[in-house]
């Protein structure tokens, strides 16, 4: 059995850019950063973020576009697809096609900060696995 599927959950890295296909079904591009967050063997804290491209089509691609703004935590499911281009198609684009998402809203008063979102995200550092 084979499946393409993926689960992510980050922070949108620019305001999301609405465009019509020629058939005039909407689609949503945007950039999703994901983060991992542990402790090396030192106790020096390490951090590697992802960016990931996500496209969204038709009325979630709408809703995306009107509601959800930089900084946004996002949770999205979709798939991966590859797709070639440049001269003699020789560059590769890797996106998540997205048939599932929304935005994780946080409470009132909540701090937007980095700093907050990874506190969060990871908890204690005293719970972070040590590599």
């Amino acid at each position: 059995m084979n499946k393409n599927r993926v689960e992510l959950e980050g922070f949108l890295g620019n305001e999301p850019d609405l465009r019509r296909l020629p058939s005039g079904e909407a689609v949503t591009n945007m950039r999703l950063a994901t983060t991992e967050y542990w402790q090396d063997k030192g106790g020096a804290r390490k951090s590697h973020t992802e960016w990931h491209s996500l496209v969204i089509y038709g009325p979630l691609a709408e809703l995306a576009a009107k509601h959800w703004h930089k900084g946004d935590n996002i949770a999205a499911e979709g798939r991966i697809q590859s797709r070639t281009f440049g001269e003699d198609n020789k560059k590769v684009a890797r996106e998540i096609i997205v048939f599932r998402a929304h935005r994780i809203d946080r409470l009132p008063g909540a701090d937007r900060t980095e700093e907050a979102a990874e506190e969060a995200a990871t908890g204690s550092a005293d719970n972070w696995p040590k590599v």
